[in-house]
C-alpha cells in the first residue's frame, strides 16, 4: 500500500507552472528522497502534501484516503524546514509540547511523551534550555522531536541537514534514519545532495524544472539512469558515440556485447561512469595521456586524452599518476547504458 500517491499535481504561481503533472509515490514506511537543484519545485510539493499550499489541479492521496479537501490540522503530515522555525521564547521541552497542548493533550501524557521524545533524539537533560543555548545539530533535533510528538502518519523533511556542518550532519543523517525505521513512518526527504539521496532513500525520485523524470531504487537511478538529464546529475560521466547492432555496440574502443539492450539498432552512444575505466602503468588496451588530477584524499579524480575523447576517470588515491604522463587504460562495458544519439 502507497503510504503517499500524488496523481498530476500542478501548481502555478504568477502564471509560471512550477509544477508540471508531477506524479509519484512512496511505500508505507519507506523513506524516499525528493532529489533535484534548488528552484526545481521540491519544497512546493512538501506544502501542498502537508496542506500548506493548495494545488491547481492533480490529486493528493495520503494512506489511501484522497486528501486535497481535508485541513492541514487532519492530515497527519507534519513538515521539518531546514531553518527549523523554533519558538525562542519558549524552552525545549515547551518546543516539543507545542503541538500536544494545541491537541488538547493533558498533563501527564504530555510530560510522558517530551521525555520519551527528548530521549529518543539526544537531548536528554537539557530541555530547559532555550534555542539561542543551542547549536545547529541540537536546533535541528529540537525541531524532529517537535514533529515526532504529534505521532504523524506522514513526515516531511525540506532540507533538514542544510544549515548543518559535514560532522553534525552525518550524525543527523543516521539518527532520522535509524528513527524513520524504528517508527516505520512514510517519510519524504527534500535534498539537493545526491550522495544523501543515495545513502538515506528507499527510493528516490529526482525532480527537474517542475517534473519527475525517474523515480527508482537508489542503485538503479545511479547505475540505470533513464535519461541524459538522470545520469549528469549524479556526476561526470563518459559518452561514447558507436553503432548497434544485433546487440553488439561497435565504436572505437573495441566492439562489445550489449546485453539486454531493447533500443533501436543504429547509432547511439553508451555511457560510461569514471569508476568504470581502470589505468595502467605498463600494459592495457588502449592509450592515453593524463591532463588533469584532482586529489580527495581516498581517491583521484583524472581527465585522460585518447584521439578525440577526453575521458573522466576515478582511481584509488594508491595508484597515482602524474598530469602529462602517458598511460594505458580499460574500460568495462558490461555495465554501460545506451542512448541514441541525437
Amino acid at each position: 500500500m502507497f503510504g503517499i500517491e500524488l496523481v498530476n499535481i500542478k501548481k502555478s504561481f504568477n502564471d509560471k507552472y512550477v509544477l508540471k503533472n508531477v506524479s509519484f509515490s512512496v511505500n508505507e514506511g519507506e523513506i524516499l528522497c525528493l532529489l533535484g537543484p534548488s528552484g526545481c519545485g521540491k519544497s512546493t510539493i512538501l506544502k501542498i502534501i502537508a496542506g500548506l499550499l493548495d494545488a491547481d489541479d492533480g490529486k493528493i492521496y495520503l494512506d489511501g484516503n484522497l486528501v486535497n479537501k481535508i485541513p492541514v490540522e487532519k492530515r497527519g503530515a507534519v513538515i521539518v524546514f531546514q531553518d527549523f522555525l523554533l519558538f525562542p521564547h519558549l524552552n525545549i521541552e515547551e518546543n516539543i509540547s507545542f503541538g500536544l497542548k494545541m491537541r488538547k493533550k493533558n498533563k501527564k501524557y504530555i510530560i510522558e511523551k517530551v521525555k520519551k521524545i527528548t530521549k529518543m533524539v539526544g537531548l536528554d537533560g537539557i530541555d530547559r534550555k532555550y534555542p539561542s543555548e543551542l547549536s545547529g545539530g541540537q536546533k535541528q533535533r529540537v525541531a524532529l522531536a517537535r514533529a515526532l510528538a504529534v505521532e504523524p502518519k506522514i513526515l516531511l523533511l525540506d532540507e533538514p541537514f542544510a544549515n548543518l556542518d559535514i560532522n553534525i550532519r552525518n550524525s543527523m543523517r543516521e539518527l532520522i534514519r535509524n528513527l524513520q525505521r524504528k517508527l516505520n513512518i512514510t517519510t519524504i526527504l527534500v535534498t539537493h545532495n545526491k550522495e544523501e539521496a543515495l545513502t538515506m532513500g528507499d527510493s528516490i525520485a529526482l525532480m527537474i524544472n517542475g517534473n519527475i523524470i525517474q523515480q527508482d531504487s537508489p542503485e538503479n537511478m545511479y547505475e540505470k539512469p533513464n535519461c541524459k538529464e538522470t545520469a549528469n546529475f549524479f556526476g561526470d560521466v563518459n559518452y561514447i558515440e558507436g553503432k548497434m547492432k544485433n546487440n553488439i555496440f561497435n565504436c572505437k574502443f573495441g566492439r562489445f556485447r550489449a546485453t539486454g539492450y531493447i533500443g533501436n539498432e543504429g547509432c547511439v552512444e553508451a555511457l560510461i561512469k569514471p569508476e568504470k575505466i581502470k589505468l595502467f602503468k605498463n600494459k592495457g588496451d588502449n592509450k592515453g595521456k593524463i591532463l588533469d588530477k584532482k586529489y580527495a584524499g581516498d581517491r583521484i579524480y583524472y581527465t585522460i586524452k585518447h584521439g578525440d575523447y577526453f575521458l573522466k576517470c576515478i582511481e584509488d588515491s594508491s595508484n597515482n599518476f602524474q598530469v602529462g604522463s602517458n598511460l594505458y587504460f580499460n574500460i568495462d562495458f558490461s555495465k554501460a547504458v545506451y542512448f541514441n544519439s541525437k
